[in-house]
């Protein structure tokens, strides 16, 4: 029942004809489509595309010692070549009873557990593809994570300086309105102690005139009762003189008497006279000391208008203090508004982390489930190999 020389010699001819054969390159979907149709005839050329492909992936991976579903096909092919050509031979031989596989025929593979294998290949390189996809997007959300907290960041210093800001304003605020307010009551103290000095000595001023003025009326009234003496003296005199000459003429002897007596009387005139000159010196004194303190009264009345006008230039310097305060408050609440708007965007960037977050733990399950299924994957392979390494070493005994 085994084949000739010759007949295996042909088979094996047909067999490296149909693998220098060219073949146009296909999709790996679309050879995993043709595999159970063509699998005479595109067997023997797999396992070199596989070989190579897996070499590039082993590259590509630094070499991993992990067995990949690439070489797994490419020895799965292998093994259907090695049976096909034994199958080929036995065609050959004229209606033979069917053999016992002896150690040329190799494992063949039921076609429904290849397409499941298959099948399971292409859902792990799926989700391969997916996990790198998903640890790409990962990548990316760590690092806007990063640039959003490092936004964050450059949020929370221009609020602290802009808190800080704040505070120097505000203490600012409270320390000029404490000095304004300082200020205001010690000029209020200073308005009111020079009022009330010079209340006092406009009092005192008024009280000294009216005294003066009372000493002047009083003056003049008893130079009015000495003017009234004088006249009379003088009238007096005159009548006695009138008196003097008729009794001159009358009595001779009694001349010497009243001459006697009128030198005491112009003894007495002279005399009030000088107390006359006196009290008019008093009362030219008195006149002296009145225009003193009319000069006086003028100088208070000159400092007291320069005070009005030192009250009335502080009114502008008050005014543009109160219109510097007015630009502050508003300053203030200017940065106030900008404090606010950025808490909601903080607040904003707050959700979008969280969100980001959520999306991310999603993702770590997802990547969770999927390398589970490729551990599984990979058992299922590992079982495989074994199975096919002990039919390789039945085969040899």
């Amino acid at each position: 029942g085994m084949p000739s020389d010759h007949e295996s010699g042909s088979c094996e001819h047909a067999h490296d004809q149909k693998v220098t054969k060219p073949r146009k390159s296909k999709s790996p979907d679309q050879e995993d489509g043709s595999k159970s149709k063509s699998s005479k005839t595109d067997a023997p050329l797999r396992p070199r595309e596989s070989t190579e492909k897996s070499g590039k992936k082993k590259g590509k991976s630094k070499k991993k010692e992990e067995i990949s579903a690439d070489d797994i096909l490419a020895k799965i092919a292998q093994l259907e070549a090695s049976s096909h050509v034994g199958a080929a031979s036995t065609v050959m031989a004229a209606h033979a009873p069917p053999v016992v596989p002896s150690k040329n025929i190799g494992l063949h593979i039921p076609a429904d557990l290849r397409e499941k294998f298959l099948n399971q290949v292409k859902i792990t390189a799926q989700h391969k593809r997916e996990i790198d996809m998903h640890q790409a997007k990962i990548a990316q959300l760590q690092k806007d994570r990063e640039d959003i907290l490092e936004d964050i960041e450059k949020v929370e210093e221009k609020k602290q300086k802009l808190d800080d800001l704040c505070k120097q304003l505000q203490d600012r605020n409270k320390q000029i309105l404490e000095n304004v307010k300082d200020r205001g009551e010690d000029e209020q103290k200073e308005r009111k102690l020079l009022s009330e000095k010079f209340s006092a000595k406009i009092t005192e001023i008024t009280k000294n005139m009216e005294e003066q003025q009372q000493e002047r009326l009083k003056m003049a009234s008893e130079n009015d009762k000495l003017r009234l003496e004088i006249e009379r003296m003088k009238d007096d005199i005159m009548a006695k003189e009138a008196e003097f000459n008729v009794q001159h003429k009358q009595k001779e002897d009694g001349v010497t008497k009243l001459h006697t007596k009128l030198q005491n009387v112009e003894g007495n005139a002279r005399a009030k006279e000088q107390e006359f000159e006196e009290w008019k010196g008093d009362v030219e004194q008195q006149s002296g000391v009145i225009e003193e303190l009319r000069g006086q009264l003028g100088t208070y009345s000159g400092r007291f208008e320069a005070f009005q006008g030192t009250l009335a230039r502080s009114n502008p310097v008050f005014q543009s203090y109160k219109l510097d305060m007015d630009e502050i408050s508003r300053r203030i609440r200017s940065l106030e508004h900008e404090n606010a708007q950025l808490r909601l965007k903080t607040m904003k960037l707050d959700i979008a982390i969280v969100d980001l977050s959520e999306q991310r733990a999603k993702d770590i399950k997802r990547l969770s489930k999927c390398e589970a299924q490729n551990l599984e994957l990979h058992n299922m392979a590992k079982l495989l190999s074994d199975e096919r390494a002990a039919l390789r070493v039945q085969d040899k005994n």
